[in-house]
């Protein structure tokens, strides 16, 4: 094959891609959330998918974080902010059984109205986070595809999240 040809071909693909929305220029594809399913604090299931068309914030966190509790009232407060727009908030507490009795208090204490989903055994986490390390942060978009994945908490993290959100629900659902 020709250089030329080959440097045409290469633009075509491109152009045809981008055309199509599979890729759009400067944004590598985004991909599939995994399917998950937790029990909440009442021990009914809750999946991801429930909340197709949404824009899903899931926030695994710990009782025995300090970042985690530093966090957790902003991600309240970015739900309270956008839930009437199209975003779905769920926590997730990644406490084992030595700490799990304290999730409840600790979602009263933060005055949590989102719901708080048991992950005990790491599972769902690891599928976004094979360290499992907390906080950390998932954005999803209107399709069910990660728009963004964070770990750890800084001040004015939230911020970011938010400016993610409002583009996201900005955005059409394909």
């Amino acid at each position: 094959m020709t250089s030329s040809f080959s440097r045409l071909l290469s633009v075509a693909l491109f152009a045809l891609l981008t055309l199509s929305g599979t890729v759009s220029a400067g944004e590598a594809p985004r991909a599939a959330a995994p399917a998950i399913s937790l029990k909440n604090l009442d021990g009914k299931p809750v999946t991801l998918a429930q909340h197709k068309g949404k824009v899903v914030l899931i926030s695994f966190w710990a009782t025995w974080c300090g970042p985690c509790q530093q966090e957790l009232p902003k991600i309240q407060a970015i739900a309270s902010k956008y839930a009437d727009k199209g975003l779905v908030v769920l926590t997730v507490s990644v406490d084992d059984a030595s700490t799990v009795a304290q999730v409840r208090a600790t979602a009263r204490k933060h005055r949590l109205s989102v719901p708080v989903l048991l992950d005990p055994d790491n599972s769902v986490i690891a599928s976004f986070n094979p360290r499992a390390d907390v906080p950390f942060t998932v954005i999803i978009d209107k399709n069910g595809n990660i728009a963004e994945k964070h770990g750890g908490y800084a001040a004015g993290d939230e911020a970011n999240y938010e400016k993610i959100v409002i583009g996201l629900l900005a955005e059409a659902a394909k």
